[in-house]
């Protein structure tokens, strides 16, 4: 048996991570997001999949969920996305890089290459961290950028998940 934690898993990509996680009835998913841009219709209504409403950001939120359960692997997907949300709450973006320094591997979503997705490639990158990369309509030459790092892509969602919890 295992203990996931799911941050931001009212996401498409927790939320999906979540969903096959679950396979295995003997894990335990615990999802936390605070529904600024997730829905609870991407949180899989299964009997070992429990959601809490919460800001993985405040340390008051997030301390007791850690103290409750003994986590043997924690995805870290809450993030502020969106240009425009970001331009609006640059101070929490600062939030977001702290989750990247203190993450063993990065999963980024590249479709589109939005700047934000680039920056916090790019960070990770200077940070030395393992990116797994996940698209399904970006070009692989748009990718180069990022081709010096420990950098691995894949259309396949599903696939790249996979590469992502098996570099843990």
């Amino acid at each position: 048996m295992k203990t996931y934690l799911i941050t931001g898993g009212a996401g498409n990509v927790g939320g999906t991570l979540a969903l096959h996680l679950a396979k295995d009835k003997s894990n335990i998913i615990i999802i936390v997001d605070n529904l600024s841009t997730g829905s609870l219709h991407k949180v899989p209504k299964l009997n070992n999949v429990h959601f809490i409403k919460s800001d993985v950001n405040l340390y008051n939120d997030i301390a007791p969920i850690f103290a409750r359960y003994n986590f043997d692997y924690v995805f870290h997907y809450a993030a502020l996305v969106g240009v425009k949300r970001t331009l609006e709450n640059p101070m929490r973006v600062l939030n977001d890089i702290e989750g990247i320094k203190n993450s063993d591997v990065i999963f980024a979503v590249l479709d589109n290459l939005d700047s934000g997705t680039l920056v916090e490639s790019g960070l990770s990158m200077a940070y030395d961290k393992k990116i797994i990369g996940y698209h399904r309509t970006c070009d692989e030459n748009h990718l180069l950028m990022l081709k010096p790092g420990n950098f691995t892509t894949n259309s396949n969602l599903t696939t790249a998940l996979y590469q992502t919890i098996w570099s843990l």
